[in-house]
């Protein structure tokens, strides 16, 4: 699956009527689930049961984020321009973002832009490992779209393969141990599949 925007911006981020009214009254119930409504639309694409590439083109802040960092892989363009976005504009991050940022591995850029409002490209984000590469932009969607028929080639095997790598990668992340315990049945079943052709 290819997760990516219209018109050159891969994502703005959340509804800002949306969240000016959370700060009304945010125990108001329709309040609460409308910001539900927003954590639930980057949530749905990390729940997906097949792998997910993100073609981020433009830009990408606050929850926007969340959606991009919510995929499997990120194809990103070299001349992206990804931001946290919360600090800035004074709220605090949502929808998990301080996971989402640092399941990645990358403990100091998730720091540097959700604490600190760093903005970065397409080129910083690959070297950091927030996304697997930064291409010309004219070329993002096509790269995320081979990238993706690799998996589809064989959609059960990328299925299970996506919910252990998901499940072991976390957050939080599994002790080696548990992965293989984890992987084991998936693994067996893949070789009995091909063993009997």
């Amino acid at each position: 699956m290819v997760v990516r925007g219209e018109g050159g911006f891969f994502c703005a981020g959340g509804d800002r009527g949306t969240l000016e009214a959370a700060g009304l009254d945010p125990a108001d119930p329709e309040v609460y689930a409308g910001l539900g409504t927003v954590y639930r639309s980057f949530a749905r694409v990390g729940e997906l049961a097949a792998p997910t590439v993100a073609a981020v083109r433009g830009g990408v802040m606050g929850a926007g984020l969340n959606l991009m960092l919510a995929t499997d892989v990120r194809i990103v363009a070299r001349d992206a321009k990804i931001i946290s976005g919360f600090i800035p504009i004074g709220l605090h991050p949502g929808g998990g973002h301080g996971a989402l940022l640092g399941r990645t591995g990358a403990r100091e850029a998730a720091a540097a832009m959700a604490l600190f409002g760093e903005r970065i490209d397409g080129e910083r984000a690959a070297e950091l490992g927030l996304a697997w590469a930064a291409v010309d932009d004219a070329d993002v969607e096509a790269t995320a779209v081979e990238l993706a028929a690799r998996a589809g080639a064989d959609p059960e095997l990328a299925r299970r393969t996506a919910a252990s790598l998901r499940t072991v990668l976390g957050p939080p992340p599994l002790p080696w141990p548990a992965a293989l315990e984890l992987e084991r049945a998936s693994q067996m079943w893949s070789m009995r599949r091909k063993a009997l052709g």
